[in-house]
């Protein structure tokens, strides 16, 4: 698997799975998108934490993000949603990568169209990311099978939108208060072409496509955002318990 680090020199590495190489520094990756930029766009944009995004593969590549925070890591996403792609997040609960994303039938018991077939994705740079943090696999693996989990993006007076997770059983909320480090690890998002995809009619920042999804680009972020991003603690926590969900 090839990542590419936004932070650190390029070096070459080995590792079982054959050679591993990081890209260049920051500094030179906002140059190579700034070059990008249409002109006039140039002087607004500030420093980029976003390399150029690859022509579609069938190998996509990999960015190593894990060391970026919640700040950046939000930055960075911005910037290419700003630039027309969308945003899929998914947390394996391991090492696991996928290089083609499949449809699977949604689950959403609050809103209908998470119920439909297909690959799901957002244009919401912030909802996204619990989606690639949240290792329900390892509260599921723990015995809590009967619960339902809710993302959303909480905004308060002038402070920058943050996402926040919800859960309906207080079971399952106590043990992620208490073992963060276990359901918060690291995850991917997958940087995808819009134009196979289709709004949904009660949720205009969900949409989805129908058949596989190739990325045009993966990143990979740290666990230690989720740990430091979802409390429940202060007047707008960002992790929360919530209301049972009730099926339509």
């Amino acid at each position: 698997m090839r990542e590419q680090s936004l932070h650190t020199p390029v070096e070459e590495a080995r590792s079982g799975r054959g050679s591993e190489r990081v890209a260049h520094s920051l500094a030179e990756i906002s140059i190579e998108l700034m070059d990008d930029l249409p002109s006039g766009s140039r002087e607004d944009t500030g420093p980029s934490l976003v390399a150029d995004t690859p022509e579609r593969t069938s190998v996509p590549e990999v960015y190593d993000w894990t060391a970026l925070s919640y700040a950046e890591v939000r930055e960075s996403l911005t910037e290419l949603v700003g630039k027309g792609y969308l945003l899929h997040g998914s947390n394996p609960g391991s090492e696991q990568l996928h290089r083609t994303l499949t449809p699977y039938q949604g689950h959403d018991v609050r809103r209908e169209s998470g119920q439909r077939y297909g690959v799901y994705a957002t244009d919401n740079s912030v909802a996204v990311i619990p989606y690639a943090l949240m290792n329900r696999k390892a509260l599921r693996q723990r015995g809590f099978d009967s619960f339902v989990t809710s993302f959303g993006v909480s905004q308060v007076s002038d402070k920058p939108a943050a996402p926040y997770i919800g859960v309906d059983s207080k079971a399952v909320f106590d043990y992620i208060v208490e073992h963060p480090e276990e359901i918060f690890t690291a995850g991917y998002i997958y940087v995808l072409d819009a134009e196979p995809f289709v709004p949904a009619a009660d949720a205009p920042d969900e949409l989805v496509a129908e058949g596989e999804q190739i990325p045009r680009m993966i990143v990979r972020i740290g666990a230690q955002v989720g740990r430091d991003l979802f409390r429940p603690d202060g007047d707008n926590p960002t992790l929360r318990l919530m209301e049972p969900a009730r099926a339509n």
